[in-house]
């Protein structure tokens, strides 16, 4: 089965996602208690343990992913005080919830591809580029594509690179290009 919840930044969607998780992995209805239109247990009944292992749970920042799961580590702790006599099984949980599928679809997407580089035809070593990264390199391909038109004879592309440039600094160069090219793209 698939559940998907899908809403705004800062709507407290931490919670129920959390909670979730804990039910399926514990084997409890979902929810406990009816939550609005939805009726206790309409969401997953509980008749059964769905592992960690099986349960890609996935967000956007980093800091909800880390947040996600110190939350269901701390339920889990919570159910290992509360009933001492399953222990094994809640300590079972906690080794593996640390090599759970709960990330940032980035970092998933950089998983999956990991796992399948030679596939891919991608270096293993490969790494994903931060965003000062990203913009040094666009500003460098820019000003290289600049020059290269600056430079080329084909009719009306040197003349356009041109316009672009004129009575501009290097770094507005930049900025007027990347404007450019948005509108072009629009």
């Amino acid at each position: 089965p698939s559940i998907q919840l899908f809403a705004s930044a800062g709507t407290g969607k931490t919670h129920p996602v959390t909670s979730l998780y804990t039910a399926l992995i514990l084997g409890r209805p979902y929810p406990a208690e009816p939550l609005g239109p939805i009726g206790a247990g309409e969401v997953f009944d509980g008749s059964v343990l769905i592992p960690c292992e099986e349960i890609l749970m996935l967000t956007f920042a980093r800091n909800a992913a880390s947040e996600m799961r110190s939350r269901i580590t701390i339920e889990i702790e919570k159910q290992l005080e509360l009933d001492p006599d399953r222990a094994d099984f809640y300590w079972s949980l906690l080794r593996r919830i640390s090599g759970a599928v709960i990330s940032t679809i980035h970092a998933f997407g950089q998983r999956l591809i990991a796992q399948n580089a030679l596939a891919l035809g991608i270096a293993p070593s490969f790494r994903l580029l931060e965003d000062d990264e990203v913009g040094r390199m666009l500003n460098e391909a820019l000003a290289d594509e600049l020059r290269h038109s600056l430079a080329s004879s084909v009719d009306g592309e040197r003349e356009a690179m041109e316009a672009i440039c004129i009575g501009r600094k290097p770094g507005m160069v930049i900025t007027a290009a990347k404007e450019f090219l948005h509108q072009c793209d629009s």
